[in-house]
């Protein structure tokens, strides 16, 4: 099954972007086919909640990963003469066994020639790549191979069970496919064995699109996530954490206990609050596609969905203020926790569209709500750091803030994690440096 996410949550963490812009799919799309591509984009909208099918592709990452020199193993090239010829399904371009006169068979020779150039062409290609898969597959070494690996591997290869591999297109044992028997390969090929045929190459596809996961991770430096059982006394555990898009990040670490399943985190404008969510978010959506991770390492618990709420925007086609808008995010987030999921939940300085007052009670109480469902996990930012006081008697929340050191009277933001909650006041010290109320005087 996937995890539970949204359209906000895909744009806050910019899994995916219009045009060139950068996104985690760019960051790892170093694949060499289009379907390569195409198969890697469909992981990326499905990220999973079931801990068998993550650590299952974990692990085939991990074995990839583990292969020296490790490159696509087949030419890019065939794969657009397989794709054309594949691509022409209608049957009036089979190609035919003429049993017309000498005179008629050279016209018919003639006419189609252009056509069976076009066929022994892709029909060598899917050749080449077939092999180019069993000689991949038999150079991994049998102990390495994981139960993942092996149903992908065994699903991929069904086609060599044919009789189409056995009597055609295996190269080392089969009969050389001539003008004279090019017809009833090409019968198999794209009509009565097409099917296994589409399920070999889909497999393909999935293999670049893992390679190039798994290349990524090896030249970034990327790390595998752990998973965690639900009864494990660690809530999150994550070193050297960074947004993979930022350059030259500062990483970070955050450890939390079983009991801490809130983080509050405080800190000036501009200390870094909001990436430092992204980045966790964008890890922990990472970690349940069982792709490796911007840390050094990672433990987490799988959860039933994410959701973030960091770019959120008033909707005026709809009508809706800023703070309409937060507070149906927040109502959707509370019909899901009521349905008893599992959820990963980041609010960036909650309720901030409307006033001081309302906004103090409103993450007071949603607070001390949120306290309750301790099968979840949230992190909310905040300027209103008054509320930390009310919640100081909670031992599941974890207090945490990004520091601003003021140097020369100018504030230098160490973008580092630390415990505690934030008491920089440093706004009006911005303002007076940018000589604001100089000018309007």
């Amino acid at each position: 099954m996937a995890l539970f996410i949204d359209q906000q949550t895909l744009d806050d963490l910019i899994i995916f972007s219009k045009g060139k812009n950068a996104s985690i799919c760019s960051f790892f799309n170093q694949t060499v086919t289009r379907g390569g591509e195409e198969q890697l984009i469909t992981m990326l909208q499905y990220p999973m909640n079931h801990k068998e099918e993550i650590q299952g592709r974990v692990d085939i990452l991990r074995l990839l990963m583990s292969i020296p020199t490790l490159e696509f193993p087949f030419t890019s090239l065939d794969f657009s003469d397989i794709e054309q010829y594949l691509s022409e399904t209608d049957s009036r371009s089979q190609i035919q066994n003429s049993k017309k006169s000498l005179k008629a068979k050279l016209r018919y020779l003639l006419k189609v020639d252009a056509q069976i150039l076009h066929t022994k062409n892709g029909i060598a290609a899917l050749q080449r790549v077939i092999q180019a898969f069993v000689i991949f597959a038999a150079n991994i070494p049998v102990a390495k191979k994981t139960d993942s690996w092996s149903k992908f591997e065994q699903s991929a290869l069904k086609i060599t069970e044919t009789t189409l591999w056995k009597d055609f297109l295996d190269t080392e044992k089969s009969v050389q496919i001539t003008d004279k028997n090019i017809h009833k390969v090409d019968q198999r090929c794209r009509f009565d064995d097409k099917e296994v045929i589409l399920g070999f190459m889909k497999a393909t596809y999935e293999l670049d699109a893992l390679i190039a996961v798994a290349q990524v991770a090896l030249n970034k430096n990327l790390t595998l996530p752990l998973i965690l059982d639900d009864s494990d006394d660690t809530e999150l555990d994550i070193d050297g954490l960074y947004h993979p898009l930022v350059p030259n990040a500062v990483p970070n670490k955050l450890s939390l206990g079983h009991k801490e399943h809130i983080l509050f985190l405080t800190g000036a404008n501009m200390a870094g609050k909001s990436t430092f969510m992204k980045s966790l978010g964008i890890s922990l959506y990472l970690a349940h596609l069982g792709f490796p991770i911007p840390a050094n390492h990672m433990r987490f618990k799988v959860k039933d969905g994410l959701f973030t709420t960091i770019n959120l925007s008033d909707n005026i086609s709809s009508g809706y203020s800023h703070f309409y808008a937060e507070v149906l995010r927040v109502k959707r987030v509370a019909v899901e926790l009521g349905n008893k999921k599992k959820l990963y939940v980041f609010f960036d300085e909650l309720f901030r569209g409307t006033n001081v007052k309302d906004a103090y009670d409103g993450t007071l109480e949603l607070l001390k709500s949120f306290a309750h469902k301790t099968d979840s996990f949230f992190l909310i930012s905040t300027h209103i750091t008054e509320v930390a006081e009310e919640l100081s008697h909670l031992n599941n929340i974890h207090f945490a803030y990004l520091p601003t050191i003021l140097e020369n009277d100018k504030p230098v933001y160490t973008y580092t994690l630390e415990k505690g909650v934030s008491e920089d006041r440093h706004g009006m010290v911005i303002i007076e440096n940018e000589k604001i109320l100089e000018i309007l005087a």
